[in-house]
This record gives C-alpha cells, structure tokens and sequence, in this order.
C-alpha cells in the first residue's frame, strides 16, 4: 500500500493536471511569429488588443508604448491587417504645431 507522501502526491498531480486542462480549454490562440505565418494571419483570424500588444514588436517591429498609442480608444477584436493600418495611420499623422 502505498504512503501518505504517495497518496498525497498524486493527489496533488490530478489537481495539477485538472488546471491544466482548464488553462488549455480556456488558452488564447497563440499568434505565430515564424516568417510567413503572420501575413497567412493578416486578413483571417481576429485577435484581442491585449494579445496582440504581447507580441507587438514581433508582429508590427513596434513598442508596447507606440502600440498603445495607435490603438487609444479601440476595444475588441481585429485582425493583424487591421491593426496594422491603424498602425500606419497614427505613425503618418503630421504633428499640429502650436501657435505661441
């Protein structure tokens, strides 16, 4: 028979095996970084903001602050393609210079 470290062991191994069913179930499709596999992306698959500013630098070569920026006020889902003429939009946007 077996001890009460064994019992408690496995125990704590289905617990953790229970979790990480649930965290698989529940995970936030990855976006790929390998070449080519963005631009198959680009048009297709929408992702949250928040996922996509993980990987920024990968996906768009741009900070998490620059991200930030050209996204303000966006809530939702988008797709890479999306993002990325926002992207290019807020980075093209001429600087109003002031009157003093």
């Amino acid at each position: 028979m077996g001890s009460k470290s064994d019992k408690l062991k496995t125990e704590l191994d289905l617990k953790a095996d229970s979790a990480q069913k649930r965290t698989v179930k529940n995970k936030t499709p990855e976006i790929s970084t390998e070449p080519g596999s963005v631009k198959d992306l680009a048009g297709s698959q929408t992702f949250a903001l928040e996922r996509m500013q993980r990987d920024c630098l990968k996906l768009f070569g741009i900070s998490k602050s620059t991200f930030a920026g050209a996204s303000l006020g966006l809530t939702g889902e988008f797709t890479i393609k999306e993002i990325r003429e926002k992207i290019n939009k807020w980075q093209n946007t001429k600087i109003k210079k002031e009157d003093n």
